[in-house]
């Protein structure tokens, strides 16, 4: 995506709608924007209605603009993989 921070790497590790708005923003200046949930405890406004397709209308909302993926934030594969992602990224954002 085109835009000011069109090469900028964002981890996201916000939850319900302050933190996700603000990397959404971020998102769309360009920033490409991680959202990284952990497995055994997903970002509550998931399941707010109103629902669309199953998901939270309020939660598509602020992370449009964003790659996501879930891992075990407690398995020692998970916390890996998370480090990984955070070396090869220029922000970590998490409220």
């Amino acid at each position: 995506m085109a835009g000011p921070l069109k090469d900028i790497r964002i981890v996201d590790f916000t939850r319900l709608y302050p933190g996700p708005f603000g990397t959404q923003l971020l998102g769309d200046l360009g920033a490409d924007v991680i959202k990284v949930e952990d497995k055994n405890s997903p970002d509550y406004i998931r399941i707010f209605p109103p629902l669309f397709n199953k998901e939270g209308a309020g939660y598509m909302a602020v992370n449009r603009n964003k790659r996501s993926f879930a891992i075990d934030m407690k398995s020692d594969k998970g916390k890996e993989l998370f480090f990984k992602l955070v070396e090869k990224s220029d922000v970590v954002v998490e409220q």
